[in-house]
């Protein structure tokens, strides 16, 4: 893998957010990413080599606890450590800004993101029935910061 930066999106990352967004979700809302990319402080890209590899949105969901809404990695930069990465970024900074915990829902189907996040030590703490557009379940996880 080559040298990879978490930082914050900033308006130029846009377009490639939006490519990673659509070639990563079979649903996906590249609207709300094009209209938060750079505007708010919970959304980090992971970069290498001036390409943007991944991002992760994230944002308060009640005073002391933070949602991660949507991260994604491009298809060729899987597997290389991107989300992990990504996810301990947003880790920094909602600990800065003195969050308590971090949650999360993931496809009962994707088996891959649930053992990333069971890694980073989320716990899951219930079902979400009918969460996606398609009707799939969704389970919610949750981390202490």
């Amino acid at each position: 893998m080559r040298r990879l930066t978490v930082r914050h999106a900033r308006p130029h990352d846009t377009e490639r957010v939006v490519g990673i967004e659509r070639a990563c979700f079979t649903n996906p809302n590249p609207t709300l990413l094009a209209n938060v990319c750079g505007m708010v402080d919970g959304f980090l890209v992971a970069e290498t080599d001036d390409c943007i590899a991944g991002y992760v949105l994230f944002t308060p969901s009640s005073a002391e606890d933070a949602r991660v809404l949507s991260l994604a990695v491009a298809p060729g930069n899987r597997r290389q450590g991107v989300a992990t990465r990504l996810m301990r970024g947003a880790f920094d900074v909602l600990r800065g800004r003195d969050f308590d915990a971090v949650s999360l829902e993931v496809r009962v189907s994707n088996t891959a993101a649930q053992s990333l996040y069971d890694g980073l030590g989320f716990l899951p703490v219930g079902v979400e029935e009918c969460y996606y557009d398609d009707g799939e379940d969704a389970y919610l996880m949750e981390k202490e910061l």
